[in-house]
């Protein structure tokens, strides 16, 4: 009889499998890129490497023209108004974001992408469009039946 323990341990396999793939995908983007990046990022990709939130955060920024206000950040993403200036602060410190003011107005801090923080934000949105490419390759070869019963699992444990 298969166990909860079966289950958790099949899917900390397939979370470990899916990080060391988004690694390897991260890599392999950076390598392909017309512009290199600067190579003290390319060493934090593979050290510190950046958190998804802080990829989400940047991505945001990116897809809404390039700058946006702390405010809309705080409104728009589902991160508490801690952990949003945690990221800024070190996306700014990377050089993947500025700060500033507009209109003289002290009090509202709004942020722009740099060039640098563009290429990043698209090294994370091609490593998501690639990992869903690779994903839907596999689905696409698994029976429907077994993919609707997989999916029924998954919803009755949650």
């Amino acid at each position: 009889m298969i166990t909860f323990q079966d289950l958790r341990q099949v899917l900390q396999h397939f979370d470990e499998a899916s990080e060391s793939r988004r690694q390897q995908l991260i890599q392999t983007i950076i390598q392909e890129q017309a512009t290199p990046l600067p190579q003290d990022l390319t060493d934090r990709f593979n050290q510190d490497r950046f958190s998804h939130s802080e990829m989400k955060l940047l991505s945001y920024i990116d897809n809404h023209g390039g700058e946006c206000s702390y405010q809309q950040l705080t409104q728009e993403l589902e991160l508490s108004q801690g952990m949003i200036s945690r990221y800024v602060n070190r996306l700014t410190t990377n050089g993947l974001l500025e700060k500033f003011h507009r209109n003289g107005n002290k009090k509202s801090v709004y942020l722009k992408i740099t060039p640098t923080g563009q290429q990043v934000s698209h090294i994370h949105l091609t490593m998501h469009r690639r990992e869903d490419e690779y994903y839907n390759q596999i689905l696409e070869k698994i029976d429907e039946n077994d993919l609707q019963a997989t999916l029924n699992i998954l919803q009755k444990l949650s």
